[in-house]
């Protein structure tokens, strides 16, 4: 990403130019980059990712005070907000298989048990699934493994949702009609501890 100098197109350019440069404002500073397609934007990669980016953004206006001022720290090092600190930080965590967490200065707490799906209730291209969870419940929130083949291993890869520690169900939509897919859960504590798996559900969506 290039800083942009006047009189690039004027001071405060923004959009796409033939689908090739981009230009836009950030903290009140302008530049431009090069327009980037993902190759298959809906590979389980791009899924997991998105699926924790989705949580986090949103999750983000319900954080107490003193949860957001704890990511000062890391948002002061690249004089960014505390929401995008705590985004770039749990992006890397998901991609290396390792849990989000709510404030980088969290302490340890009680591991989360296994939580058990209850039921997988198949309706029109969609699975709606329900869980309960275990003893020792997550702290910050549970993250929804998916696949097509039984067996198989949790990865940022397969994961396809991250919600409220506090839900209990979750609605998977737009599946194929026919095909059998296979769901794990786990928890997530506040420092990003990992939880137990869950045994594996699965559904067939009509």
């Amino acid at each position: 990403m290039a800083g942009t100098k006047a009189p690039l197109f004027g001071l405060d350019a923004s959009g796409t130019i033939a689908g090739s440069l981009v230009f836009s404002k950030w903290r009140g500073r302008t530049y431009v980059r090069r327009h980037a397609v993902p190759a298959n934007p809906k590979s389980g990669l791009q899924v997991g990712v998105r699926s924790t980016m989705k949580f986090l953004t949103q999750g983000f206006k319900d954080l107490s005070a003193a949860d957001k001022s704890a990511w000062d720290a890391l948002a002061a090092t690249d004089n960014i907000t505390q929401l995008n600190a705590q985004v770039r930080d749990g992006i890397s965590r998901a991609r290396r298989n390792l849990g989000i967490r709510k404030r980088p200065d969290a302490t340890a707490g009680v591991t989360p048990d296994a939580p058990t799906i209850d039921s997988v209730t198949a309706q029109p291209k969609t699975l709606v699934l329900a869980w309960t969870a275990g003893i020792n419940s997550p702290e910050y929130a549970w993250i929804i493994y998916r696949s097509t083949t039984s067996g198989f291993n949790p990865d940022i890869s397969n994961q396809i949702a991250v919600v409220k520690a506090g839900d209990s169900s979750y609605t998977d939509g737009g599946l194929k009609t026919g095909t059998t897919y296979y769901y794990k859960i786990r928890g997530v504590n506040d420092n990003g501890e990992l939880g137990a798996l869950s045994l594996e559900g699965s559904g067939t969506p009509t």
